[in-house]
């Protein structure tokens, strides 16, 4: 389901510039390497991103539930996982636990460390325009 959907039922509010996307925290996958596990344990920090509400809103930007038909595996951030196709994976929050709403950005902890908004160069994102993805809810 896109981001936009999810916002738009909920409602926004008028002084809304910002969108943070919280991970449950302790739910880490081995993709992360041992120092960054015991560097967010020990400072008790959630991964986290942010997005511009305008990056939200985009209609590529979706929380991802099912792969291949079927839940969203765990190691691959099931039950929820936000893809945002035009930024490299340190803004794809798996786990997603809470989107909240906000007048200005809220920084994640990899986006203090490496910076923000790192743009995946435009030739993959050729690769993304040419993928057909099924953003439809599933049928209860």
């Amino acid at each position: 389901m896109t981001v936009a959907t999810l916002l738009t039922e909920a409602g926004i509010q008028s002084e809304a510039s910002a969108v943070s996307f919280y991970a449950h925290s302790g739910n880490y996958s081995l993709n992360f390497s041992l120092f960054l596990l015991i560097k967010l344990f020990f400072l008790k920090e959630k991964f986290g991103s942010s997005l511009t509400l305008t990056e939200a809103l985009d209609s590529r930007v979706f929380v991802a539930y099912r792969l291949q038909g079927a839940e969203l595996p765990k190691d691959n951030g099931g039950p929820l996982r936000l893809i945002v196709p035009f930024y490299f994976g340190y803004k794809w929050v798996k786990w997603l636990k809470r989107i909240h709403v906000t007048k200005e950005k809220e920084l994640g902890h990899l986006e203090k460390e490496w910076g923000d908004n790192i743009l995946v160069p435009a030739k993959y994102l050729e690769k993304y325009a040419q993928m057909e993805i099924d953003l439809s809810p599933p049928s209860v």
